[in-house]
């Protein structure tokens, strides 16, 4: 049974028909308006429909700003493994150079042909410690021209938030909602691959598009970054990007390892000397020694005195700026 509002309103809108449109005289006007009204509400529901109008979830994505409520469709882990290992498969890296830094613990493979790795060191005020650039050889006009490795130390970036790499929000309204707070939905560990995956889709309503490979452990944070080249224009969604312009990306991240970081030990100063330069002496081999031709070490009556001359008597003290051959004046030093 219909609720009682509608029926009163069917009874009236009955009662308007008949008076006005739908009486007997008018039978053929009345059909031909009301199947122009139908088609007429047929097309507006259509473009409706296309446009999103009235769908749950529907969002505004054109450029780069995701309407409101917009919800990006996220891969799951399998999804993930399944695409690395379709890239990585026609990727040939038999003839790939190894790359090894002790200092910061981490080893890689990087195409041959690539220009030789270089770093930086980073200046003040940046949030990482150290770069490492891995190039192609001569850019051919796509979008990425390599990769960096970007090395963040724990105890000032924290965590991957801290890192320059973690995606913009898109707005100010973001910032304040539960469902933005972090990024945890866009990190995927795929199964034995080293690296996670960070990948924020076109479309996103929190976060900006977004794509690189992380590794974290207690002492550093490694961001391998892809690399646009100065002029290049990224497309909305940098996975289809990289998947084109650079497939090695995922080849070099699988070659990634931790090691032991090794660093040399730092060579203690040479204590600074304040005792008077010797007035006589002569040079060998970058020493100061004795001048004399034949020095016959004997007291000199003075009492305990510096030796001045680099030739060194029973009751002088070594002069810190000479050098007193052991087999002559060894007994004495």
């Amino acid at each position: 049974m219909w609720p009682k509002s509608f029926r009163v309103l069917a009874r009236g809108g009955v009662r308007i028909f008949c008076d006005g449109m739908t009486c007997p005289r008018h039978i053929g006007r009345d059909v031909f308006v009301t199947l122009a009204f139908a088609l007429g509400a047929v097309g507006f529901l259509y473009s409706a429909g296309s446009i999103g109008i009235g769908k749950p979830g529907a969002a505004d994505v054109s450029g780069d700003t995701a309407g409101s409520g917009a919800t990006a469709m996220l891969l799951s882990e399998e999804d993930v493994v399944a695409e690395v290992e379709r890239i990585v498969a026609p990727v040939d890296t038999g003839s790939w150079k190894p790359y090894r830094n002790d200092y910061y613990g981490f080893e890689l493979r990087y195409p041959a042909g690539w220009q030789t790795p270089s770093g930086q060191i980073a200046p003040r005020g940046s949030k990482w410690e150290y770069r490492f650039r891995f190039r192609k050889p001569v850019p051919a006009g796509g979008t990425y021209v390599g990769f960096d490795v970007v090395v963040y130390d724990v105890a000032k970036a924290k965590e991957l938030s801290g890192t320059d790499e973690y995606p913009a929000l898109r707005n100010e309204e973001a910032k304040g909602t539960e469902r933005c707070a972090t990024i945890d939905r866009y990190v995927v560990d795929a199964g034995d691959y080293p690296l996670s995956e960070i990948y924020v889709p076109p479309g996103d309503d929190c976060y900006r598009p977004t794509l690189f490979l992380s590794l974290v452990r207690d002492r550093y944070i490694y961001d391998v970054v892809p690399i646009t080249g100065e002029s290049a224009v990224s497309g909305p969604d940098p996975r289809a990007s990289i998947n084109m312009d650079l497939p090695e990306l995922y080849s070099v991240g699988s070659s990634f390892r931790l090691i032991d970081i090794v660093r040399p030990k730092p060579v203690p100063p040479k204590p600074r000397i304040t005792a008077p330069h010797p007035v006589s002496y002569k040079k060998v081999n970058g020493r100061l020694v004795c001048a004399k031709k034949h020095d016959h070490p004997s007291k000199s009556g003075k009492g305990k005195h510096l030796d001045m001359e680099c030739c060194l008597d029973p009751d002088e003290y070594p002069n810190p700026w000479c050098y007193y051959p052991p087999e002559k004046y060894g007994k004495y030093l």
